[in-house]
């Protein structure tokens, strides 16, 4: 099953056909509706976008790609710290599910 979009002029936009990789647009082409498939990466594409058209947002002595990889641990950072931090925001998590689950048919 395929879906269609209708664009801003009424004609019925068939989306390209899934791709075994991913397609990106250069970096100086911000993604945009009209020229977007389900085989593009338009969170990656518009990061690369910004790092290539705002220098001024890419940490000094780092290229433009690094906008779409996480930074390294900070070097200060021990084994156990980090895996405290993963432990808090993991029981902060259920603790939002849990809230979530109790008050969901709450009337507001």
């Amino acid at each position: 099953m395929t879906s269609s979009f209708i664009g801003g002029d009424g004609a019925i936009i068939q989306p390209s056909p899934p791709r075994l990789s991913v397609r990106h647009r250069p970096p100086n082409s911000m993604p945009r509706w009209e020229d977007t498939a389900e085989d593009m990466d338009n969170l990656e594409d518009l990061l690369l976008f910004i790092g290539h058209t705002s220098p001024e947002c890419i940490p000094a002595g780092r290229q433009a790609d690094t906008l779409t990889t996480p930074p390294p641990p900070p070097p200060t950072m021990l084994p156990e710290q980090e895996e405290e931090a993963l432990n808090a925001l993991l029981h902060q998590k259920h603790i939002e599910i849990d809230f979530y689950q109790k008050h969901s048919n709450d009337q507001w």
